[in-house]
């Protein structure tokens, strides 16, 4: 970039000052002048032609006006010949007037005095081949003639002819008198005034030279265009050797035109004239003004080059000289906007001090050991007291949603000046003056006058320590206050400066706080999804063994179903039966409470009544504690409905209950059951075992709490785990079990626990808004049985064993297939085939794939889905797809009887 000296510039730029104008005079001259003397020349041209072209008209119609009343009077007598006379000599508009008879020879004439002589001569003239005289016999009716050589004066000449008595009355008018008249109203030698005829000829001019010559014109632009156009027309052409500038206006009357034109260089005399002489004043005023800009320009920049030398002392850090002034009002307020600025650097400085000591405390603050987050902020405080030059602080947390402040710590100076007898720590919003200002106007608060009045004070605790200044600021997160910080009795009032200290250390501390929150919930995520995960894949191996579990259990169970049918009731093997019966029920049981563990036992979901499911429970929950344990029931009425298993739920209750008895023991204690609903946003779901993307909404909550043991953090860490148990002859499974319906009820569970203050179960469930039933579903004891042929499919030999004597027991015919291909060849080969019982897990084609491909054999096919895990998650994959019903493993008979009995 190209720098130049200050003198040089100021120079330059009034030389551009000066030149400037001078050329905007010269385009506005040039682009605006001729222009308008070209419009102005036109349009004076133009008045003057249609004056001359009133003049003719008035002219001509003066001769008319007379052969008109000529041809008024009656032609017989001794007096036509004076009265002719008489007539002519009252108008000098026409050079003769006469009388031409029908037949085209001249009856009667009259001549101008210097013309009498002449008038002999023309009496008895046959003009009847003259084409004039064809016009007006043909068309009888007043007109006037193309311009000739007149007879009577040897000149141009036009006539008007009209119709009278005793043939036609002509009047010539001498075209000499146009161009006398043309010379009389020209004053101007270099305007030229011409008219023309329809032809372009010259009849008349102002100086008679081109009337003498018989000029033809036509071939002017200008000219030919106005006989063309018939309206005025303007513009510019070249004449014998002269560029003009004229105009031609229509003379309709005789079809002739009248041009007024004039030279350019007469139309231009005067303004180039003008122009010289002010081209001449405003070269001179050119001259002066770049002396005087010169002058000026070496005398500003005189200035400002004291100015540059002061400020060039200035930044030497020379501080005591006085900035100059002068007479200019501007560069006076340049110097003082200089001074201005050399106070607002000092300030600076300042600023930047305290901005160094800022970032030292939050480098002190940052290298602080975050053991805890209490102790952190404990040591914020202080750094925040040191930072403002205060004598106390406190910080305080607020809530949004409840509009609640908390008290987290005061500075150790403020605790020991305290002498406040009752500490409050939770205070509402409403109820805070001042110090809650933060919050309401979501801005600092700031007062150097604690003690005068203010309207929004609310008085201090008696004992409280006295305040002199006082400053309080949000912390903001997100738009939401978070925290109030307050620091007061500084020995000097607070500043601006203070307050911006004050918030931007706390910006910082708080993403410190939140930048360690946020590790701390990260860190409890993971752990619960470890946890999590470590449940899901003892879920799964939980479910897979009940599954293969129940298979073997399905094949003991029916085989002692069907010999208990078959023996005799006095065999001493019914005893044996029987208990392999109750023991293969007991193992089933077993494979059920692994079932529910894993969140795959078998829900028979209805709409239920937490409240009346306790209440129907509570016999047999009373016989089943310690004697010294007393069960207290707080019940929430009415209570929404749960969709929920009423057997799972009963099974819930009675571990949790049985539970809190032993940890009860032999001492005496309280058993509480409470119910009620509560609605349950993000932060409290996350704080429960199972949080598993529940939604926030209304939950229904069932609370199971004892005045017992309790439990340490070990044991709480592995509660839940299966087969873990601190009972001697305990399986482990109970709590598991719960963990699991819970899960497949897409619950949660909060507990808490502390060693000898008791436990705490709380379980949650989403609220339903239907009301709560209980159904009863005890199997019909008929003796229904049916007919025709089943397909049984499994890949169990012993449940295909076991199902065909049970459905031949029921008066079915059976075949079996041991896997889904196999089953749909038998299918396809058959046709006798009243409905399928499936199987849903086999190798090589499952129960879903085979379920598909015999819906595209025959799409009305009834299909009876069996497996070991619950009727709720399989019939889910078939929903909408005509499955005709769902048996559970193991089964007994009368379940398959039930089953088979609603599609038959």
């Amino acid at each position: 970039m190209t720098v130049r000296s200050l003198r040089n510039v100021l120079t330059l730029q009034s030389l551009l000052a000066v030149v400037l104008p001078f050329g905007m005079v010269v385009l506005f001259g040039f682009f605006w002048i001729y222009p308008e003397t070209i419009r102005d020349a036109q349009e004076r041209q133009l008045r003057l032609a249609r004056a001359v072209g009133v003049q003719v008209e008035s002219h001509l119609e003066t001769a008319a006006a007379v052969v008109r009343a000529t041809a008024a009077m009656p032609t017989v007598g001794h007096n036509f010949q004076k009265h002719l006379d008489a007539l002519l000599g009252a108008t000098d508009a026409m050079s003769s007037l006469y009388l031409v008879a029908t037949d085209g020879k001249v009856s009667g004439v009259s001549l101008r005095m210097d013309r009498k002589m002449r008038q002999k001569d023309l009496d008895s003239l046959d003009i009847s081949g003259n084409p004039f005289f064809h016009k007006i016999s043909h068309d009888r009716k007043p007109r006037w003639s193309n311009t000739f050589l007149s007879l009577i004066n040897g000149g141009l000449a036009v006539a008007y002819s009209t119709p009278g008595d005793g043939g036609f009355f002509v009047g010539e008018v001498d075209l000499a008198l146009l161009t006398k008249f043309l010379k009389q109203i020209s004053s101007d030698q270099d305007t030229l005034i011409m008219i023309v005829d329809q032809n372009g000829q010259v009849i008349a001019d102002n100086n008679g030279r081109y009337t003498a010559q018989q000029l033809n014109i036509s071939n002017i632009p200008l000219v030919r265009s106005g006989i063309v156009a018939d309206a005025p027309t303007v513009g510019q052409f070249s004449f014998e050797g002269y560029a003009m500038t004229g105009s031609i206006i229509q003379i309709p009357d005789v079809d002739w035109h009248v041009l007024v034109a004039r030279t350019n260089i007469s139309i231009f005399r005067t303004s180039r004239n003008i122009s010289l002489v002010v081209l001449g004043a405003i070269l001179l005023a050119l001259s002066g003004g770049v002396m005087t800009s010169i002058y000026l320009a070496r005398k500003l920049a005189a200035r400002f080059d004291a100015l540059a030398d002061r400020a060039q002392k200035f930044a030497d850090g020379d501080r005591s000289g006085v900035w100059p002034v002068t007479t200019i009002a501007e560069f006076n307020q340049l110097s003082g906007n200089l001074q201005l600025m050399g106070d607002t650097l000092h300030q600076q400085e300042l600023v930047l001090r305290e901005s160094e000591s800022r970032m030292s405390s939050l480098y002190n603050i940052s290298q602080y050991p975050f053991g805890d987050e209490a102790g952190f902020l404990d040591h914020a405080l202080d750094e925040v007291i040191k930072l403002t030059g205060s004598a106390i602080g406190y910080i305080y947390f607020y809530s949004e949603q409840k509009r609640q402040f908390t008290l987290h710590s005061w500075s150790q100076s403020v605790m020991k000046e305290c002498a406040v007898q009752e500490h409050k720590t939770v205070y509402d919003l409403g109820s805070t003056g001042i110090w809650g200002e933060a919050v309401r106007q979501r801005k600092p608060i700031l007062l150097n006058e604690f003690a005068a009045p203010h309207p929004l004070k609310k008085g201090l605790p008696e004992g409280h320590v006295s305040l002199k200044r006082f400053l309080t600021v949000p912390v903001i997160v997100d738009e939401n206050v978070v925290a109030v910080v307050g620091v007061g009795n500084k020995d000097s009032d607070y500043l601006d400066s203070d307050v911006m200290q004050l918030s931007l250390f706390m910006d910082a501390v708080w993403k410190i706080v939140s930048g360690k929150r946020a590790v701390e919930e990260r860190l409890k995520l993971e752990q619960q999804l470890l946890h999590t995960q470590k449940l899901e894949s003892l879920g799964v191996l939980a479910g897979g063994i009940a599954h293969d579990f129940n298979n073997i259990l399905t094949a003991i169970i029916g085989n002692a179903d069907l010999a208990l049918m078959r023996l005799n009731k006095e065999s001493p093997a019914v005893d044996n039966l029987q208990r392999i019966e109750q023991s293969a029920s007991r193992a089933a049981d077993l494979a059920k409470q692994m079932l529910a563990y894993s969140g795959k036992g078998k829900f028979m979901v209805e709409s239920l009544d937490i409240n009346k499911l306790v209440e129907e429970m509570l016999h047999m929950l009373e016989v089943s504690i310690s004697k010294r344990a007393v069960l207290r029931l707080n019940f929430t009425k009415p209570l929404p409905a749960v969709e929920a298993d009423a057997t799972q739920m009963r099974q819930i209750i009675m571990n949790l209950v049985i539970n809190a008895s032993e940890a009860i023991g032999d001492k005496s204690g309280v058993i509480a059951i409470t119910t009620g609903c509560m609605d349950c946003d993000d932060s409290y779901l996350k704080g429960v075992w199972l949080d598993e993307n529940l939604k926030d909404g209304l939950y229904v909550y069932l609370e199971i709490a004892d005045s017992g043991c309790g439990m340490d953090k070990d044991v709480m860490e592995k509660l839940f785990d299966p087969f873990f148990t601190t009972k001697f002859t305990g399986r482990g499974l109970g709590m598991a079990a719960v963990l699991g319906i819970v899960r497949g009820h897409h619950g949660a569970i909060k507990v808490y626990s502390e060693p000898g203050k008791g436990s705490s179960f709380k379980i949650l469930l989403p609220a339903s808004g239907r009301p709560s039933e209980i159904f009863n579903n005890e199997a019909d004891k008929d003796d229904w049985r049916g007919s025709g042929t089943v397909l049984l499919v499994d890949d169990e030999e012993t449940i295909r064993g076991i199902g065909t004597e049970m459905l031949k027991e029921l008066g079915f015919g059976a075949v079996t297939a041991n896997d889904g291909r196999e089953a749909l060849e038998i299918f396809k080969a058959r046709g006798d085939i009243s409905f399928v019982i499936l199987d849903l897990t086999m190798p090589h084609m499952d129960g879903e794939q085979c379920f598909r491909e015999l819906r595209r054999i025959k799409p009305d096919v009834k299909v009876i889905l069996c497996s070991g895990y619950n009727e709720q998650e399989v019939t889910q994959k078939f929903a909408g797809k005509g499955l005709s019903g769902f048996i559970q493993k193991p089964y007994r008979l009368s379940v398959l009887k039930e089953a088979v009995k609603r599609i038959s």
